[in-house]
């Protein structure tokens, strides 16, 4: 991806659309060069889990976690003008925090998803 290759460091986007919730249902994706990606999930404890992702013919970004306990959606990058944002390929995906079906989320803050580009 040209895009985050051509960045000086790593590129980080926190889930909420890039609002911290400050509960056990926040997230951050770290992108960096060479196809190698972060995600940190923070519940109880906070889990790093590393791997790598490409990017298929169609845009989407395919990501392969080492030790995840669930399969990390395949997602999209749009850059807008305030940032870039990541959505999931199947925007009617549930997913949320990956195998951890026990966080608590107020139904009336916004998605989980979009992951914004954090400055």
């Amino acid at each position: 991806m040209n895009w985050i290759n051509a960045k000086p460091s790593p590129v980080e986007f926190l889930s909420w659309n890039g609002r911290w919730q400050g509960a056990d249902c926040d997230a951050r994706i770290i992108l960096g060069k060479r196809g190698k990606i972060k995600v940190i999930e923070y519940g109880y404890t906070v889990e790093t889990y590393k791997g790598i992702y490409t990017v298929d013919a169609a845009g989407a970004i395919n990501v392969s976690l080492q030790h995840y306990p669930d399969k990390w959606p395949n997602m999209y990058l749009i850059i807008e003008k305030h940032g870039a944002i990541l959505y999931p390929k199947d925007q009617n995906a549930a997913f949320m925090v990956g195998g951890r079906a026990g966080a608590v989320v107020d139904t009336n803050k916004d998605s989980y998803w979009p992951f914004r580009q954090t400055e």
